[in-house]
């Protein structure tokens, strides 16, 4: 016959873990998008968030053997070097030129296996994704209106709960009013 103390820890730990489980599940996990430009606002900013830096895995042409990577390197062969000139200007706290949208339109079929998740800011700059597992991505945002171009990457640790992340004018990678 077993010990009943044991059965005892054994059904305490068991109810514990459960409760433990049940109580994740329940609270969820969310990022919270907040932008506070004026002219990006009212347009709408646009974000994906990555499993992946998308100008790192396009510079070192991660994707390169792939179809897909041939694909996109033979049809573009000028976009690793445009990412690797962007990676290098990010990396020394440069700002980056209009050149960062031909890179998000020409890298797109590299980049877009790795999105977790997109949103769209409302009318007061905001947007929320929920459904998300604890981890670290990427999120990458960019928004075009009436003279007014801006573009986001940056890394984002995503905690159990809630996760506000601010793009503004000072964090932006590329930025022109």
């Amino acid at each position: 016959m077993r010990n009943p103390l044991f059965l005892q820890v054994f059904a305490l730990v068991s109810l514990s873990i459960l409760f433990s489980l049940q109580c994740s599940c329940s609270r969820g996990t969310s990022v919270i998008l907040k932008v506070h430009t004026d002219s990006t606002r009212e347009a709408g900013v646009t974000a994906h968030l990555l499993d992946i830096d998308p100008i790192n895995l396009v510079a070192t042409g991660a994707d390169e053997q792939s179809p897909q990577g041939q694909e996109v390197y033979r049809a573009h062969p000028k976009l690793k070097q445009l990412a690797g000139l962007m990676n290098a200007r990010r990396r020394e706290a440069y700002s980056l030129g209009p050149d960062v949208f031909l890179f998000l339109h020409q890298s797109r079929p590299l980049w877009e296996p790795h999105v977790i998740g997109s949103l769209r800011t409302d009318a007061e700059g905001e947007a929320r994704i929920d459904g998300l597992k604890p981890g670290n991505y990427w999120l990458m945002g960019y928004g075009e209106a009436r003279g007014s171009e801006s573009f986001w990457v940056r890394p984002v640790a995503v905690k159990e709960g809630y996760n506000v992340v601010v793009l503004e004018r000072s964090n932006a990678l590329y930025f022109i009013d």
